[in-house]
């Protein structure tokens, strides 16, 4: 199991039995107290965040080699939009550069953090598919919010393949990237024209991000 299953099956685990210890102490008179009442409804919301956390935990993350159908990937958002543009700073070098210097490449945008466990069970994928598919015009893109110090102490345990890098205000990132602070890993991905193809939010597999890119790439690629 990942380690975001695992932190599902601790909150579910943590919910109920805080549910419990409620309903058997916040009795008085045989009736539930007002603040007990209140508590076993917030323990029973966090069982339910936690329900639907496991969920993805498996929706998102299947086997390396399996890809679930594109048209029907839960919460996967088909777009068709021009990518909104923005200013980044390349995490080795610390130069800035542009989403829109880009263009011509099939881009896949990842919004991670070092901090997030799911992003850090994606990363291997990205970096794969990156070295896979480098040389077809596919630029894998790992954006973080984290100051440069941060990120370069993580790449001296784990390499990046992608191109790596940072911003400093993401408050200040176009409103379509506004997703990422809600959740992560945030992912888009924009096709040679520019284009907004697909906003993947959570963790997905090495198959389902290859599945996604590999027909915004040359024809004759996609047909393989």
């Amino acid at each position: 199991m990942t380690t975001m299953t695992w932190i599902a099956l601790g909150m579910i685990a943590v919910g109920i039995g805080f549910a419990a210890v409620l309903f058997r102490m916040g009795r008085t008179g045989g009736r539930l107290v007002p603040a007990a009442r209140l508590g076993i409804g917030l323990s029973g919301m966090l069982v339910v965040f936690a329900g639907l956390l496991f969920g993805l935990s498996y929706g998102f993350t299947p086997s390396e080699n399996t890809a679930p159908p594109l048209e029907s990937s839960l919460f996967g958002k088909v777009l068709d939009e021009p990518a909104p543009d923005f200013t980044f700073f390349h995490s080795q070098t610390d130069e800035p550069a542009q989403l829109s210097d880009y263009r011509g490449k099939v881009v896949l945008l990842n919004f991670w953090a070092t901090w997030c466990a799911p992003c850090l069970e994606e990363m291997p994928g990205l970096n794969k598919l990156q070295m896979d598919y480098r040389d077809q015009g596919l630029v894998v893109l790992t954006i973080s919010e984290e100051d440069r110090a941060t990120i370069l102490a993580f790449e001296e345990m784990m390499p990046l393949e992608t191109v790596s890098g940072r911003i400093e205000d993401p408050d200040a990132m176009p409103d379509r990237y506004q997703d990422f602070l809600m959740v992560r890993p945030s992912s888009y991905v924009i096709d040679q024209q520019g284009q907004l193809r697909r906003y993947v939010p959570a963790a997905r597999n090495y198959a389902f991000f290859e599945a996604v890119v590999k027909p915004l790439l040359e024809p004759e690629l996609a047909a393989q």
